[in-house]
């Protein structure tokens, strides 16, 4: 007798989240599912889209890109990440590919509207049939929830393209006072299946990734790549009652009561998108800053001292770069708050650009704001 697997995971395209394709430098705003199989088999992905009566179809459709098994979202996504997408775009209210997924890796789901700020909810449905009862032998979980993080959208023009550090007008840039907060709730995933005992699906995916790399048996080359089956939309798994049964596990962001989290965050993780075609990028990073009296004004001097990080000036679509809130570098948090200042530029001065300013924690969430400081007054640099 076999089982049906499914998970159905029932998420929105909204403001942020809203990204568009990879033709757009937002692409890894879009939602992100984690997911991973307990043996390799080939998986039904659809991607239905939710069509008011007023409403007429967006172009729909998905990319799979190999996990990095940090657990983290692929904010920065382009083009060589793609191991396999849906073959095309298209305005109907379903979008499936049937894959075949490796057990020795960890995949994400990007699934996303041909333009940004298309906003919809949407519902992914993953599913296969197996001999393996196990009810945890597909596991999804959407990484854009299990962060906390906020985002800014600025512009290098005029005398705010000011350049890095390495220039006078340096502190002409945008200034961004981000502030960390302490975790008040503790967010979870509930998974509504027939599982023995409640697991963490984050655990699960840990406890699965390990073994298979302490393994002395791996998978051969041959079962390691994720391969394509033609799709065929008239044709639709389906199950009868004497032959299969079924186990489908809706997964759920619940928040619980205000408790003590069982992780906190350890590490503030920041970053700077730009918006030009790939052959007009500019060089960009960011500068973190710290200052010992904990103001929330302009800037008006920095020295070396000041900068607890920065990101590698590259010219590519984003640069990250994180802060080990654990550091005793660090300036201590006043009342659970870190206050960090951000001055996202480019590298030599002049270059015009929109970018967006992206920070998330790890660990169990509490809050992320960022917010412009005023400039009025005459700014230096040492």
């Amino acid at each position: 007798m076999t089982t049906k697997h499914e998970q159905v995971l029932k998420l929105e395209w909204k403001e942020a989240t809203a990204g568009g394709n990879i033709d757009h430098i937002t692409v890894g705003l879009n939602p992100q599912i984690l997911t991973c199989v307990k043996s390799a088999c080939t998986v039904k992905i659809q991607l239905t889209q939710t069509i008011e009566p007023s409403q007429t179809p967006f172009k729909i459709g998905f990319y799979i890109i190999k996990s990095d098994g940090t657990n983290y979202p692929h904010l920065v996504v382009n083009k060589s990440d793609i191991v396999i997408q849906t073959q095309n775009f298209i305005a109907a209210p379903t979008n499936e590919l049937d894959i075949r997924l490796s057990s020795a890796a960890q995949y994400i789901i990007i699934p996303c509207c041909s333009l940004p700020q298309q906003e919809r909810k949407f519902t992914l449905t993953l599913s296969v049939e197996t001999i393996d009862p196990d009810p945890t032998f597909l596991i999804a979980v959407p990484l854009n929830f299990l962060w906390i993080s906020a985002n800014y959208t600025g512009k290098w023009e005029g005398p705010s393209a000011g350049g890095c550090a390495n220039y006078p007008s340096f502190l002409q840039n945008t200034q961004l006072l981000i502030k960390v907060g302490k975790p008040i709730l503790n967010l979870s995933f509930i998974q509504n299946s027939k599982l023995e005992q409640e697991s963490s699906v984050i655990d699960i995916l840990s406890a699965r990734k390990a073994t298979f790399e302490n393994s002395s048996n791996s998978a051969n080359s041959s079962n390691s790549a994720l391969t394509s089956n033609t799709p065929n939309t008239a044709r639709r798994a389906t199950a009868t009652a004497t032959n299969s049964a079924t186990t489908r596990a809706n997964l759920a962001m619940i928040p619980k009561k205000e408790i003590e989290p069982e992780k906190k965050p350890t590490r503030l993780i920041v970053f700077l998108l730009q918006s030009h075609e790939p052959s007009l990028l500019d060089t960009l990073g960011t500068y973190i800053l710290q200052f010992s009296n904990n103001h929330n004004n302009q800037i008006s001097a920095v020295s070396r001292r000041d900068v607890v990080a920065k990101s590698t000036f590259n010219s590519k679509r984003g640069a990250s770069v994180a802060i080990d809130l654990l550091s005793s570098k660090l300036i201590p948090p006043k009342n659970g708050i870190y206050n960090f200042f951000a001055i996202p530029c480019t590298f030599d001065p002049g270059y015009e650009n929109t970018f967006q300013l992206i920070a998330f924690t790890d660990g169990s969430p509490g809050s992320i704001t960022f917010q412009k400081i005023e400039q009025t007054n005459t700014i230096n640099h040492e």
